[in-house]
């Protein structure tokens, strides 16, 4: 098991958008890049306890949290600065490797779970089958793909906070959002690398 925080010469940020309605409040980005964790065909990315990724979100507000892929930068304060300068205007590039969308309806199906987990499938593994037919027998292929991991998943935990909100329309309830991960698989890796 292998811990770093650059995948070749790329850096995974967590950051994030606030809306109230269809309206822009705010934006954050994750002090530092992922720590990566390597192990059994999957990295799993993580921040520690990061204070400035966190948010809150009430009945009428929802938030984007992005999963991006930035090229490595020693000077992490300047990364930030280009990370949130793109999520206010969009005119620098940086490959989104996952998206949350995040809202208080989501929370309201999650029963006794305090989680919102997303997964996508990044590669069909039907590809393989379709290669390897002609020269291997159905069960060896089988064999093979079942090594082969193909899902990618981000998670982004929640609490909801004691005191509830006042507002003109009555109380509303608040939840707190942080400590965002990702797990992507080894296939994801190697592309990353040879970007």
């Amino acid at each position: 098991m292998s811990i770093t925080q650059s995948i070749g010469n790329y850096c995974i940020y967590a950051a994030y958008k606030r809306f109230k309605r269809d309206t822009l409040m705010d934006v954050g980005v994750s002090t530092t890049p992922f720590l990566i964790t390597k192990s059994n065909g999957y990295g799993y990315c993580q921040i520690l306890r990061d204070i400035e990724f966190s948010f809150t979100l009430k009945n009428s507000e929802r938030a984007k949290v992005y999963f991006l892929k930035v090229r490595c930068n020693p000077n992490i304060q300047k990364q930030r600065k280009n990370i949130i300068k793109y999520l206010y205007d969009n005119k620098k590039t940086y490959e989104k490797l996952f998206v949350i969308d995040v809202c208080l309806q989501q929370i309201n199906k999650n029963i006794n779970r305090n989680t919102i987990l997303k997964q996508k499938e990044v590669l069909n593994k039907s590809i393989i089958y379709e290669i390897l037919s002609s020269k291997l027998p159905s069960e060896i292929i089988d064999k093979i793909t079942s090594y082969i991991n193909t899902t990618i998943s981000a998670s982004i935990v929640y609490h909801k906070m004691k005191i509830p909100l006042k507002t003109c329309d009555g109380l509303s309830e608040r939840y707190y959002f942080s400590n965002p991960s990702l797990y992507i698989p080894d296939y994801t890796i190697n592309m990353i690398k040879k970007s």
